[in-house]
């Protein structure tokens, strides 16, 4: 009996890997992984950089193809290690593209093995919900990221829908085995203002977290992907991209001190041998000692 429960436990897809599926079979995971790749297809491709670190779950989302930038690292959780396979290395892997140069590091989020300022591109899926330390992640992101680097989150709002339904699940549930905790759009906007990000709007996902088979999936969907174009502020998901700024990185130009000059007077000298007090047609012209 106990052989079977540990066969069992250990063939129990993990969290990752259940989003995994979720995001590609479900009707709301493709919904929302559309509504994303949407926005991080025009985003990325404004970016510019030599290395793009990716952390979090797999979205199925084409960060390689959309971000001009070549180098891409991704970062696997020490926890969560996947097995990289053949067959689970064509199951994880997006895509990449024919110029692209992808690296697969194992570590933590929060102590990431990357030099400092040496990433032009950050890019987060579910990587603070996950995380039990999330201002601690946002810190070494912020370390890692050169001046001026580019910062894309995209996780889940506790303050929508979801969250709230999600909450109200855990409350019933007797085993808690997921410890994602979902940030609210507020209070992460007000961590990455104290770091001194430069924030654009945020743009909201998934609206209505509802999916059906029917026609009425279709109708649920199409108002959904209406209210993501217009970007009305109900989204389960939030999209928020910006820059690190550091203050008082920018070096003026010293001030450069000019040596004082005298000014070239015109001085009267006597001719000699002609009248006294006839001025003299040269000029001479006083200059500092060297």
């Amino acid at each position: 009996m106990s052989s079977q429960g540990t066969s069992t436990a250990a063939d129990r897809p993990s969290r990752r890997q259940r989003f995994y599926q979720w995001s590609r079979e479900t009707q709301l995971g493709r919904r929302l992984r559309h509504q994303v790749t949407t926005d991080i297809e025009v985003i990325l491709d404004q970016w510019f950089g030599y290395h793009l670190v990716v952390i979090g779950d797999d979205m199925g989302v084409p960060v390689d193809e959309a971000s001009r930038v070549r180098h891409v690292t991704r970062i696997i959780p020490r926890d969560e290690a996947w097995d990289r396979g053949d067959d689970g290395g064509q199951q994880t892997a997006p895509k990449v593209g024919a110029q692209a140069e992808r690296v697969a590091v194992v570590a933590r989020d929060e102590e990431l093995p990357l030099a400092t300022e040496s990433v032009d591109v950050v890019v987060m899926f579910n990587a603070l919900q996950q995380n039990e330390e999330p201002h601690r992640l946002l810190r070494e992101v912020h370390r890692v990221l050169t001046q001026d680097g580019h910062l894309l989150v995209v996780d889940a709002n506790a303050n929508s829908l979801w969250g709230w339904m999600t909450r109200l699940v855990r409350l019933f549930r007797l085993r808690r085995a997921d410890r994602s905790v979902a940030i609210s759009l507020s209070k992460l906007e007000d961590w990455l203002r104290l770091l001194n990000f430069h924030m654009a709007p945020a743009r909201h996902k998934l609206a209505l977290p509802l999916a059906h088979k029917s026609g009425v999936g279709d109708f649920l969907a199409r108002i959904d992907n209406w209210l993501a174009e217009h970007n009305i502020p109900l989204g389960s998901y939030y999209v928020l991209f910006g820059n690190k700024s550091v203050l008082g990185y920018l070096q003026q130009q010293p001030q450069r001190r000019l040596r004082a000059r005298m000014m070239g007077l015109p001085v009267a000298k006597p001719i000699i041998g002609g009248a006294r007090g006839a001025p003299s047609q040269r000029t001479l012209e006083f200059t500092p000692d060297k």
